[in-house]
């Protein structure tokens, strides 16, 4: 996906520009909303379908850190 998205992906920053992180078959997306999360498994799954490659659902998790305990987290 590094430099082959068509468009920007919304997500945290680190460093000066780095909102995902890809290594071998690997990927990480991070973002401080949903919203944005959801624009980074859209880019993925667009490159996963312009290369013909498929993503093992069964290995794939969300994980929410939140700071507000009484705020209720949703996840599937």
């Amino acid at each position: 996906m590094a430099g082959d998205t068509e468009t920007s992906v919304s997500g945290m920053l680190f460093a000066d520009d780095i909102v995902g992180m890809l290594f071998a078959d690997d990927f990480v997306g991070m973002s401080d909303t949903p919203e944005g999360l959801q624009l980074q498994i859209d880019a993925a799954k667009k490159f996963t379908d312009k290369w013909r490659l498929s993503a093992n659902v069964q290995k794939s998790a969300v994980m929410v850190c939140n700071e507000n305990k009484e705020g209720q987290v949703e996840h599937r």
